[in-house]
């Protein structure tokens, strides 16, 4: 029944995700449809909360695939300021590929928080997948670069642009066993920040 919930309720996110998809190469010139609708805004967002939130969504998805997933959120590193909306879609769409990463072989996802020095909260997801292929190293955040069989290429993309545009960065580590997706986005101490 909570999982029914947490689909109704993201029923409307998810059109907003893929209008923006189809207005991608347009952004730039023209407000979209789905920012006319809702105004986004940045606030002080839980990270936790959101996590939590899509963790829920996707706990099934996890169940079916053998996959254990994890979460250490520190006590400093909790608050960021983003627009929450969009920190679920990036959020969403990195778990999802932790997810198809590690998913043949009963794997384990591990989300992380840590502050840096710099007053930025930096968002890990770490896997035991196979992690990046060299030929792809250099342009995983492109648009239309997929490694996946029915995969668009679009959904690191998306992800990249909505952290810069929350003045944030992101990236990933090849681990010696898996790989480290993250993104920092600016930290604040609490809610009322």
């Amino acid at each position: 029944r909570e999982v029914i919930e947490h689909i109704l309720k993201n029923i409307e996110r998810i059109d907003l995700f893929v209008q923006e998809l189809m207005q991608i190469d347009t952004e730039e010139h023209a407000e979209t449809e789905a920012e006319e609708r809702i105004i986004h805004q940045p606030t002080a967002v839980s990270l936790p909360e959101v996590s939590h939130g899509v963790r829920t969504l996707l706990e099934p998805k996890c169940r079916q695939g053998g996959i254990t997933l994890t979460e250490d959120f520190q006590p400093d590193a909790i608050w960021v300021h983003v627009d929450a909306e969009e920190l679920r879609q990036v959020i969403l769409n990195l778990l999802l590929n932790g997810i198809e990463a590690v998913e043949a072989r009963e794997g384990t996802l591990h989300i992380c928080t840590h502050r840096l020095a710099s007053g930025f909260i930096r968002y890990s997801i770490l896997d035991n997948g196979p992690g990046v292929a060299q030929d792809t190293e250099q342009h995983v955040f492109d648009p239309l670069v997929t490694t996946k069989k029915h995969g668009t290429g679009l959904g690191l993309f998306v992800c990249k642009r909505i952290i810069e545009k929350n003045h944030g960065s992101i990236g990933y580590n090849n681990l010696e066993a898996g790989t480290e997706f993250w993104f920092q986005l600016p930290g604040t101490e609490n809610s009322h920040d």
